[in-house]
């Protein structure tokens, strides 16, 4: 019978490495989604921002609420948006 005294520390054995580096890699890629994300939504705020000279507490919240890909969408399309309220119902329409 093995003692788990015996065993190697698993970070030591070639499994063990094979899992941290996977655990790396996913841990990287889902970091770097994260921060593009971010970077999006950071985008989206600033152009509200220069074009609306100011973006309500609420509106930020809806926005910080969206997916990624309708972040990315948002982004596309704001050039045309001609009001808050107007960008505030293609949030609405966008979550349903």
């Amino acid at each position: 019978m093995i003692q788990l005294d015996e065993l190697p520390p698993l970070e030591e054995t070639e499994s063990g490495k094979d899992l941290i580096r996977i655990g790396e890699k996913r841990g990287e890629k889902r970091g770097e989604e994260r921060g593009e994300e971010r970077g999006i939504e950071k985008a989206i705020l600033v152009f509200l921002k220069v074009k609306f000279k100011t973006v309500p507490r609420a509106m930020q919240n809806k926005i910080h609420q969206l997916t990624a890909r309708q972040k990315e969408k948002l982004l596309t399309g704001l050039p045309r948006c001609e009001s808050l309220e107007e960008l505030s119902a293609w949030i609405d329409k966008s979550k349903q």
